[in-house]
């Protein structure tokens, strides 16, 4: 599938293939790489975190709680 890159990029690219000695497309490729594994790095770091506080609140037990309470609040309306 051909990706379209701005001029500066592809320049990079190319200085990056040259220093290298390797094929442009494969320089990309790396990069493609790269960043989907720090893309995926972070939801995990992000994921993990989420459980963590999901696990958190059920340690925590019970609230009392209501949501028409809770609505009434955030509306600025007085609780009864």
């Amino acid at each position: 599938m051909p990706i379209l890159l701005p001029p500066e990029l592809e320049n990079r690219i190319a200085e990056l293939a040259a220093t290298t000695h390797r094929a442009p497309e494969a320089v990309l490729a790396d990069l493609v790489g790269a960043a989907l594994d720090r893309q995926k790095q972070e939801d995990d770091a992000k994921l993990a975190a989420l459980r963590s506080a999901l696990e958190e609140g059920e340690r925590s037990g019970r609230a009392d709680y209501s949501l028409e309470k809770l609505l009434a609040e955030l509306d600025g309306e007085p609780t009864h």
